[in-house]
């Protein structure tokens, strides 16, 4: 009797394991699943039963790709993990042994912009491809920064004293560093060195290079001849209107910028006006007045745009030097101006935590971000 129990006794069990190993793994969502953002770390939490189950679950992503991820745990508790790389509607299976879950969808929203931020900027220039360069003075760099998606290439590092950078008509990007002038880029090279510390630079039509120290102005022809002084006789001042330019004093100039005429406009800082000195007869004079102008720059109908460093704004005027309003809100730091041929404006915001502001020609001010 015994011998004869012993084979269905084995039999049943064998059918109850059968049985067992083909029972469905059912995998659920324990609470609703969260919104997403496209770029970041986002985890769902999954129970999957029976609780004994101790094989591999794996979560499928399907949207504008596939994605596909090993879930982490046991006991009937897993965690799955993506990284979205685009915005959409994504559709979640999960497959636990041979048996595979639905588990709804995900939306996906498109990670918010990042202001730029950059560190002790202190000039901006604008190239004709619509790229900018920035100055960062306390890294010693010049950076090609795309307004349209806030990208950032480094052009020129390891400049001691970097402070101001233009672009002549050549090309050629030239950045004023510690007591030198010098062209960054394909070819770099020392331009230029005089006795001070240089400041601000403008390079003309022409492609003469202006720029200035504390109390001094020079021109360098052709960008690349002798430095001539053309105003500042060495010692902090505000005499000499109406007089020669090279006789005349000024006071820690931060701005300059070339007029269509060809004259040479000054932001005269510390005696809150510019000074224009005039192309032929070389006399300067005080052309506007506006509380400590710092950077500066010039639209394409001649009207000339400098920022107000007291009062933290743009101002505007006609090419005769006659005042047309403010542009944009009160800034934070405002430096620089730079000015596009579609009307669009840049202020740069000094700083640790510099930044770029974009004005629309319709008004909108917007913050250049990373995207």
């Amino acid at each position: 009797m015994i011998r004869r129990l012993v084979v269905p006794l084995v039999l049943l069990s064998a059918c109850a394991c059968a049985a067992s190993a083909a029972a469905p793994v059912r995998v659920s969502l324990v609470k609703p699943v969260p919104t997403a953002t496209a770029g970041r770390a986002w985890t769902v939490t999954l129970a999957v039963s029976p609780s004994s189950f101790a094989g591999s679950v794996r979560v499928t992503a399907t949207g504008p790709r596939r994605l596909l991820a090993t879930a982490r745990g046991g006991r009937g508790s897993y965690r799955a993990r993506f990284v979205f790389p685009s915005p959409g509607r994504w559709t979640l299976t999960a497959r636990a042994g041979s048996s595979t879950s639905q588990l709804g969808s995900v939306a996906v929203r498109q990670a918010p912009a990042t202001p730029l931020t950059l560190v002790e900027p202190t000039s901006i220039e604008l190239e004709p491809s619509g790229t900018l360069l920035v100055v960062e003075n306390s890294r010693g760099r010049v950076l090609r920064v795309d307004p349209a998606r806030g990208s950032v290439a480094v052009v020129a590092s390891g400049l001691s004293g970097a402070y101001a950078v233009a672009r002549a008509p050549s090309g050629a990007i030239v950045v004023s560093a510690g007591n030198q002038l010098r062209r960054v880029g394909g070819s770099p090279a020392n331009v230029a060195e005089v006795d001070d510390a240089l400041g601000p630079l403008a390079v003309g039509a022409d492609g003469d290079i202006v720029f200035a120290s504390e109390v001094r102005v020079f021109r360098l022809a052709s960008g690349a001849s002798t430095p001539v002084r053309i105003a500042g006789g060495g010692a902090e001042g505000g005499s000499g209107d109406g007089g020669p330019a090279v006789n005349a004093q000024v006071a820690g100039p931060h701005g300059l910028a070339v007029a269509r005429d060809g004259a040479l406009l000054v932001a005269d800082t510390r005696n809150n006006r510019l000074r224009r000195i005039d192309p032929t007869t070389r006399v300067i004079t005080t052309f506007a007045r506006v509380d400590t102008p710092l950077g500066m720059d010039i639209g394409g109908d001649g009207s000339i745009y400098v920022v107000d460093g007291r009062a933290s704004r743009v101002v505007r005027l006609s090419p005769s030097g006659d005042r047309l309003g403010l542009v944009g809100p009160v800034f934070r730091t405002p430096y620089d101006v730079e000015v596009a041929g579609d009307g669009t404006i840049y202020v740069l915001e000094a700083g640790p935590s510099g930044r770029i502001k974009r004005i629309a020609p319709n008004g909108t001010v917007t913050t250049i971000s990373r995207r």
